[in-house]
């Protein structure tokens, strides 16, 4: 993932990062946080959040308690 971020030009990699968070990427106290991450991303959830890099707010909610979002 990390290769293709780089190799992206400026549109490519705002375009890559509203697909993997849904659009609602956020930078709240030092920290990126989203209440959406794409399935292939879920595994890491644990790793970025010690990193404090990002922080998975899950939303709970009547259809749903994990919004994850199939790519």
């Amino acid at each position: 993932m990390r290769h293709i971020f780089d190799t992206c030009n400026a549109a490519q990699k705002q375009e890559l990062v509203r697909t993997v968070f849904d659009n609602s990427l956020y930078y709240e106290n030092k920290v990126y946080r989203t209440p959406y991450l794409i399935l292939e991303l879920s595994h890491s959830e644990l790793i970025m959040r010690e990193k404090n890099l990002l922080i998975w707010e899950k939303k709970r909610g009547k259809s749903c308690d994990f919004p994850l979002k199939w790519s």
